[in-house]
């Protein structure tokens, strides 16, 4: 979801899963630290973005971060 170009309009499980990873990464750092990173996916790809600004070493390691996240209860 992350690497997508577009998520088609009606497809609504990649939009709760987009909006579940932005809660994540906000809870990591705030907006303008989710700007850069989006910004620099396109630069230097996911795996780079994640790691200079979230310390995340890649895509497999936010994806567990997130499982994570989201078995816990109510934020």
């Amino acid at each position: 979801m992350l690497a997508a170009d577009k998520v088609h309009s009606d497809d609504q499980e990649a939009y709760t899963l987009a909006a579940t990873a932005t809660e994540l990464l906000l809870s990591r750092g705030d907006k303008r630290l989710l700007l850069r990173f989006g910004q620099m996916t396109q630069d230097v790809g996911l795996d780079r973005a994640l790691v200079e600004c979230y310390g995340i070493k890649n895509a497999s390691e936010l994806e567990s971060l997130w499982r994570a996240w989201i078995s816990k209860p109510a934020r």
